[in-house]
């Protein structure tokens, strides 16, 4: 989402009303606090297995070029954008990094952190009353930014 908005901001192409993401991977040298304090308790992501997705998909280019790591692009005078992001997950870094990005260069910006969440945990909203809510804060998000 964000290498596609940046890439549509690079063209001068008119901008989406707003940016939602979920557990972004916004990062492929995978460095930040998150990769190791998060390492125990996420069982869905790791480092080692970001590293191999990141080798295959990078294919020997640069990781911090911005379309493959948004996260070094320049992130100012994007729409508005939500971030949701498990407490619990690795990919926390990233998304704490982009919110901070974006509020530094002036953007509007929600980060929302859910406590003891792992990495998209919307999946399991059957199961999970976070799941649920978590989704319904996103379509509200959304409606409001359609409007």
């Amino acid at each position: 989402s964000f290498a596609t908005v940046l890439a549509i901001k690079a063209a001068g192409l008119p901008l989406p009303a707003g940016l939602y993401a979920i557990s972004p991977w916004a990062n492929l040298t995978q460095t930040g606090p998150a990769y190791v304090a998060k390492a125990d308790s996420d069982p869905m992501i790791t480092k080692a297995g970001l590293d191999e997705f990141a080798a295959g998909y990078l294919n020997g280019q640069d990781a911090k070029a911005p379309l493959a790591s948004p996260l070094f692009g320049d992130l100012s005078a994007l729409p508005p954008v939500l971030i949701q992001v498990g407490g619990e997950e690795v990919l926390l870094s990233d998304a704490i990094g982009l919110a901070e990005k974006i509020a530094l260069g002036g953007g509007d910006v929600a980060l929302r952190v859910w406590p003891e969440m792992i990495h998209v945990w919307h999946f399991f909203s059957a199961q999970l009353a976070a799941g649920r809510a978590a989704s319904d804060e996103a379509a509200a998000w959304i409606k409001a930014r359609l409007a």
